[in-house]
C-alpha cells in the first residue's frame, strides 16, 4: 500500500481535477491492469477528502477480494527492509479492516481448529499492535503470530466473490447521516461482484446521495453491467514503468510492469518458473502433442498447489510469448531493429516459426488464451477442462508454422 500514486499521470492529473471541483454525488470507475495502482489511488483519494486515514474514518467503507497470501508473505519476507516499513504499516492496517469486515459478514469461521486460528481474537491482537506502534517488533520476535496472519491471509484469500451481503451493507452506509462532510465506499476488483450483487447496487451506483462517493476498481470492464458503466466516469489506468515499479519498492531487479509480478517473483519465483513452462511447451510438448500422455501430465504440473495460480500465471506469459513473436515478426518484414521490445528469453525463436506466422493468427490465439484465463479467473472454470483444448489448438497451429 502506497503513499503516493507513481507512474500514473493522467489519473492523477483527472483526481486533482475532481478534488478540486468538490466532486461528489457520482461513482467513479478506475479501470486497468492488476497492481498498476487503482485501489491506492482510491485509497489516496479518499484520504484527501476526508482529511484523515480511511481505515481511522467512520465514513469510509470498503470491500476487496485481494491476493492476501502473496502480500503478506512479501511484506513478512522483506520485513529487514527498512525501506518498506511504511508500506508494511500501511498493508497491515488495510489487511485489520479486511479481517474486521469479514467476521461483521459472516465471510469466515470464528475459529479454524486444524490451522489453530481465532478470527476476532486475532484482530483485536492485530488491532492493539497496530495502533500502540508496536506491530513491527511483534512481528519480528513472535513467529507464532506472524504465522497467524499468514494462515487468517490464506483463508481471506479463498473468497472470490463480492457478496450482495456488503452490497446491503454499503446501501445502509451511504443512507445515514456522515459524521463528516462526505460518506465514501470503496470496492475493489468489483467484477467478482455476482449478478444478483451487481443489480442490487444499482440504484447506489447510479444515483448516490449527494454527499457520497463511490469508487470501483476494475481489470475486466465487460463483467460490469451495461446500467452502471453509463452512469459512471471511467479512468483509466496505464501498466505501471519498470522504474515506477522501482520507485514504489526501492528496487526491481526483473524489469517488472506491475507491483503484483514484483511481489510474485519475489515470494514464488513466478516469472521465471512460468517463462520455463512456456519454454518446455513449446521445445517438448508442441511438437510432438499426438504422441502419448505428455500434454496431460504438463498440464497436471501447472495445476500443481506448489506454486499458487500457476495456470493463470502460465496463461499470462503464453501471451507474452506472442507478443514477442508479433515483435520478431515486424523485424523480420521491416528490416527494423525491434530488440528493445523484445523479452531476451525469447530472442532465439525458430526463423521458420517468424517467417510463417502472421498478425491475424496471433491475435486470435491471444484471444483465445484470453477467454480461458477469463473463464478460470472468473468463472471458476477447472484448468483441466479448458487447458487440453487450448494448448491442442496451439501445438497444432505451432507444428504447421514451425515447420
Amino acid at each position: 500500500m502506497q503513499k503516493h500514486l507513481f507512474g500514473q499521470k493522467h489519473p492523477a492529473i483527472l483526481l486533482q481535477k475532481l478534488l478540486k471541483d468538490d466532486f461528489q454525488g457520482r461513482t467513479l470507475i478506475f479501470h486497468g491492469n492488476p497492481g498498476c495502482g487503482k485501489f491506492t489511488a482510491g485509497l489516496l483519494l479518499s484520504q484527501n477528502i476526508l482529511e484523515k486515514d480511511p481505515f481511522l474514518s467512520p465514513d469510509f467503507l470498503f470491500y476487496r477480494n485481494d491476493n492476501f497470501s502473496l502480500k503478506t508473505r512479501f511484506f513478512l519476507k522483506n520485513i529487514a527492509n527498512e525501506k518498506l516499513l511504511e508500506q508494511l504499516i500501511r498493508y497491515l492496517k488495510y489487511l485489520l479492516g479486511r479481517i474486521s469486515q469479514s467476521i461483521f459478514l459472516g465471510e469466515l469461521p470464528d475459529k479454524i481448529k486444524d490451522k489453530k486460528i481465532e478470527f476476532s481474537a486475532l484482530r483485536e491482537e492485530l488491532e492493539f499492535e497496530i495502533l500502540n506502534n508496536s506491530i513491527y517488533k511483534r512481528l519480528t520476535e513472535d513467529k507464532d503470530f506472524a504465522g497467524k496472519i499468514e494462515r487468517a491471509s490464506d483463508e481471506l484469500t479463498k473468497k472470490q466473490k463480492i457478496p450482495i451481503d456488503f452490497i446491503r451493507e454499503a446501501i445502509d452506509f451511504h443512507s445515514q447521516r456522515a459524521s463528516g462532510h462526505r460518506k465514501i465506499t470503496l470496492i475493489g476488483e468489483f467484477e467478482n461482484a455476482t449478478v444478483q450483487a451487481q443489480n442490487s447496487a444499482l440504484k447506489l451506483f447510479e444515483e448516490p446521495p449527494a454527499q457520497s462517493l463511490i469508487i470501483l476498481t476494475v481489470t475486466d470492464l465487460s463483467q460490469i453491467l451495461p446500467t452502471i458503466l453509463s452512469r459512471s466516469i471511467v479512468i483509466k489506468f496505464d501498466r505501471l514503468s519498470p522504474q515506477s515499479v522501482k520507485t514504489i519498492f526501492g528496487e526491481n531487479p526483473g524489469n517488472h510492469q506491475s507491483t503484483i509480478d514484483l511481489m510474485s517473483d519475489v515470494v514464488y519465483q513466478y516469472r521465471v518458473k512460468r517463462q520455463n513452462n512456456v519454454r518446455e511447451f513449446f521445445a517438448k510438448i508442441a511438437p510432438q502433442v499426438q504422441h502419448g500422455y505428455e500434454l496431460f501430465r504438463f498440464i497436471d504440473t501447472l495445476n500443481s498447489d506448489e506454486v499458487p495460480d500457476m495456470q493463470t500465471h502460465f496463461l499470462e506469459e503464453l501471451i507474452d510469448y506472442f507478443r514477442n513473436l508479433q515483435m520478431l515478426r515486424q523485424q523480420f518484414l521491416r528490416q527494423t531493429d525491434f530488440k528493445p521490445f523484445v523479452d531476451q528469453v525469447y530472442a532465439d525463436l525458430p526463423v521458420t516459426l517468424i517467417r510463417n506466422s502472421n498478425s491475424a493468427e496471433l491475435q486470435e490465439i491471444c484471444v483465445e488464451i484470453d477467454t480461458v484465463w477469463k473463464k478460470i479467473r472468473y468463472g471458476n472454470t477447472n484448468p483441466q477442462v479448458v487447458f487440453p483444448v487450448l494448448l491442442l489448438n496451439i501445438s497444432r497451429w505451432y507444428q504447421k508454422k514451425a515447420k
